[in-house]
């Protein structure tokens, strides 16, 4: 990954939720939230990725996604980017990269979205829950990201 520094995140804290509660932030636009977060709050934006751990099939692996989360003034990291009802309360495993990463602007297809969902899904967030964002960002298609 060429990651610089690895780190456990804990979930938000009252004081983070009050301070995102005005800001409309998706479960799959990690990116998108922290830069929403750094216009309204001041906070940096630290690019790196998010590493899950996926079960398929009595199989244990690893997945790591391009992510992006906020630094607060005293250098400790902060996730804003919603978690699923299935884990709110689980630490995040958050990678900092050592370079400095951009994020390519793509067109949002049908084919981005289930790979977003079924993402989403592995971070707690049932399917039936899954389905109107799925209709969102559908609705969306043609746009960039």
């Amino acid at each position: 990954l060429g990651a610089a520094r690895v780190y456990v995140v804990a979930p938000l804290s009252e004081e983070d939720r009050a301070l995102s509660a005005r800001l409309r932030l998706s479960p799959l636009q990690s990116c998108a939230n922290a830069m929403k977060v750094a216009d309204s709050a001041g906070l940096e934006i630290v690019r790196g990725w998010a590493i899950f751990e996926v079960f398929d099939g009595g199989c244990e692996a690893f997945v790591a996604q391009k992510y992006w989360f906020n630094r607060r003034a005293d250098g400790s990291l902060v996730d804003f980017t919603p978690r699923g009802p299935d884990a709110p309360s689980a630490p995040l495993l958050l990678a900092e990269a050592a370079e400095p990463t951009s994020k390519e602007r793509r067109l949002l297809n049908a084919e981005l979205v289930e790979l977003h969902c079924r993402l989403a899904a592995g971070r707690g967030f049932p399917a039936e829950a899954m389905q109107q964002v799925r209709r969102e960002l559908l609705s969306s298609r043609g746009r960039a990201i």
